[in-house]
């Protein structure tokens, strides 16, 4: 829900120490790993719920559940992978969901696009030598 805010500093400040489930921030003093401080679409005020809060608005018909910060652990997720190219016995410490990007990159044989992950941190899931596997994805039928 977007709602103009002639001073988000001074809703942010009346507001934050109100309820402990909620956490308020600013267009500005949003977590810069949220990546999204500088979208359009973000609004002057951010109203993010703690685990387990739940924010409605006056229309309880249209509910969800998403969002969050993804350091909180109930928004981690679970990855179990095998196959051929893929290494046998390794355990990740807990990632960014943005990392798998480059696996499925590697996986699907496709050039590298600059994204928000790590390039090679993921190559110790890929078996070696991975990437002499892989048919060029012109070559697929």
């Amino acid at each position: 829900m977007r709602i103009p805010v002639a001073n988000p500093d001074a809703v942010v400040n009346k507001l934050k120490c109100r309820n402990e489930h909620m956490l308020l921030y600013t267009k500005d003093s949003q977590p810069p790993r949220w990546h999204y401080r500088h979208a359009s679409m973000t609004g002057d005020v951010v109203l993010v719920g703690r685990d387990g809060a739940e924010i409605l608005s006056e229309d309880t018909e249209n509910v969800g559940n998403y969002g969050g910060d993804f350091i909180d652990p109930s928004t981690h997720t679970f990855f179990f992978a095998m196959g051929p190219y893929i290494s046998r016995s390794v355990v990740l410490p807990p990632i960014q969901n943005v990392e798998f990007m480059n696996l499925w990159i590697a996986l699907l044989g496709l050039p590298h696009t600059r994204n928000d992950g790590e390039e090679h941190l993921m190559d110790d899931v890929l078996q070696s030598p991975f990437y002499h596997h892989l048919p060029h994805p012109k070559d697929i039928p």
